[in-house]
């Protein structure tokens, strides 16, 4: 079992996310929508781990 994103590749990227859409049958406006929603919802997530004293990890 493998977690890629590809079919070789698993890093954290989204331009990679993009060039695999057509596997999920997204359009490139989708993805970008897609993209730009996660990196505005995961923006403040510092602030948030501090309020709720989570802990730094590595």
């Amino acid at each position: 079992m493998k977690l890629n994103i590809s079919e070789s590749d698993n890093s954290l990227d989204f331009n990679l996310a993009l060039s695999v859409a057509p596997y999920f049958r997204l359009t490139e406006t989708k993805v970008v929508q897609i993209v730009e929603y996660i990196k505005l919802t995961v923006s403040d997530w510092n602030k948030i781990a501090d309020k709720y004293k989570i802990p730094k990890v590595g």
